[in-house]
């Protein structure tokens, strides 16, 4: 068993004892077993792996030894990474719904040229339709081309006139206002001319009887007029 002083008496006491046998003093060894942590350090391997896949690497530095900073810097690149990743999704949307909205406000409602139509595409585009449904939904039918057989109530002018269009026996009702847009048919139009149209709906108009009364009836404007 090694000897050492004591530093009150100096004498030479067994380093085993707990005091000087001397003069009582307590003897301060260092303990066998103390030791201090060695703080790990963030080796090249490591920093390449947090650099390049932080989603796994990061979580490394959770284990003992390694420093708060170390791991702050790990995992804060990797949050970066993940809003990086994020944040182009976001405006990507944000841009999509923008773009459709703008479009939908700045488009116009584009009408077909009827006037410039061929027979053959007008008669694929207009559908037959019923003075009652002209006269109850004017709006749904205004631009749409459609097609009806009418007789010339009045004529008003060379290329405008009233006529009737629902055939009931052997007389025929329901009034609506008629101009003629594309080419007409040959000769002058007369009261009781039966005629087929190709036309436009126009909506309604609003015209004075020959009694002095004001009535609003359907309003056609016609591409094509045939007897």
């Amino acid at each position: 068993m090694p000897l050492i002083k004591c530093d009150d008496c100096e004498a030479m006491i067994s380093s085993a004892a707990a005091f000087c046998p001397h003069c009582g003093r307590p003897i301060n060894r260092p303990r066998a077993n103390s030791h201090v942590d060695a703080q790990r350090k963030v080796g090249t391997p490591l920093f390449i792996g947090i650099l390049l896949f932080p989603y796994i690497f990061s979580f490394f530095t959770l284990r003992t030894g390694y420093s708060g900073i170390a791991r702050f810097l790990a995992f804060g690149w990797l949050a970066i990474l993940v809003i990086a990743s994020i944040a182009p999704t976001i405006e990507n949307e944000s841009e999509t719904s923008v773009d459709i909205e703008t479009s939908t406000q700045q488009l116009p409602l584009v009408k077909s040229d009827y006037s410039s139509m061929s027979l053959g595409d007008m008669l694929k585009a207009a559908e037959p339709v019923s003075y009652e449904q002209l006269a109850r939904y004017p709006e749904k039918y205004k631009g749409e081309a459609i097609q009806v057989v009418v007789k010339v109530q009045q004529a008003l002018d060379e290329r405008s006139f009233l006529a009737q269009m629902t055939k009931q026996g052997a007389s025929w009702g329901d009034t609506i206002y008629v101009e003629i847009k594309g080419k007409a048919p040959e000769g002058r139009i007369l009261v009781s001319d039966v005629l087929y149209l190709l036309c436009e709906g126009k909506g309604t108009m609003r015209y004075q009887t020959v009694m002095g009364s004001f009535t609003e009836v359907p309003r056609l404007d016609s591409y094509w007029t045939a007897r």
